[in-house]
């Protein structure tokens, strides 16, 4: 798991004594989370009260940073990142049928950006067509993998390059701000133009009261706040209500297909 490996790391490197006790102690309680996602047959509110039990831990005063004594974690420690909600959401993920499907790919990766013929002339078009892309940074996504290859018409050799198409890019924050709105919009652009239909979800615990996001304005599908709250000092549970509505609309991504004629005779309205 992401948080797990990001743990090890911090305690092969950490030198302060009392600060590896606090990494063993919030450990203990992350392995508590793994052992209820082990169990398939566990349900979300299983799930999720070892997870909130974990940031309960996680999220104790005693483990802020004290600068007389030169222990404890700042705001910006890499023990805070929010790699548990990746996990979160790779448990959903990996109960999905589309993971047995053929180049599809789920984790932290990044998609291709940029697709485009740059020959450096008209006349060097049939023997250097020159075909560019680039890589945007990681996310957690499900990508579609294509071997894309392609020959001028009239030559025998075949140009062939690895293409990775976005689906749905999750992108994860533990208090979403006005700054990473901004990026967010990039980024959700970049990938909206390699491909059209794939599916942009911000995931965040808590807003910054100065956020009011619009999401319709947005090129974004949705916007999760677990916590149902702007960041403030006391910090509810993360919401059994707020998962569920997350795995059901990753649910409606995948689904294999949409009735047309189901759903208006129910609806009265065709979508």
């Amino acid at each position: 798991m992401y948080y797990g490996d990001l743990l090890e790391n911090l305690l092969v490197a950490e030198k302060n004594p009392v600060n590896r006790m606090y990494l063993n102690e919030i450990k203990l309680k992350w392995l508590n989370f793994e052992k209820e996602v082990e169990n398939k047959e566990n349900s979300n509110d299983i799930i999720l009260k070892a997870l909130n039990n974990f940031l309960n831990t996680l999220n104790n005063k005693k483990f802020k940073y004290i600068a007389s004594s030169n222990k404890g974690f700042k705001p910006e420690s890499e023990i805070f990142t929010p790699f548990y909600i990746d996990d979160l959401i790779s448990v959903f993920m990996q109960k999905k049928k589309i993971l047995n499907h053929l180049g599809i790919s789920w984790g932290k990766q990044s998609f291709s950006t940029g697709l485009q013929f740059n020959p450096i002339s008209f006349r060097d078009l049939q023997d250097s067509p020159n075909y560019e892309y680039g890589e945007s940074p990681e996310f957690l996504m499900l990508v579609q993998q294509i071997d894309f290859q392609f020959k001028i018409v009239g030559k025998h050799r075949f140009n062939k390059h690895l293409i990775n198409f976005p689906l749905i890019v999750f992108l994860i924050y533990r208090n979403l701000t006005q700054d990473d709105l901004i990026k967010t919009d990039y980024y959700a652009n970049m990938a909206l133009r390699t491909f059209s239909k794939a599916k942009i979800v911000i995931v965040t615990e808590t807003l910054d009261k100065s956020v009011t996001p619009d999401v319709r304005s947005l090129p974004i599908d949705s916007i999760f706040v677990l916590r149902k709250q702007f960041k403030d000092v006391e910090l509810s549970p993360i919401s059994i209500d707020v998962i569920n509505a997350l795995e059901q609309k990753i649910d409606s991504f995948l689904a294999e297909r949409y009735d047309i004629t189901e759903n208006f005779i129910e609806t009265g309205v065709i979508h």
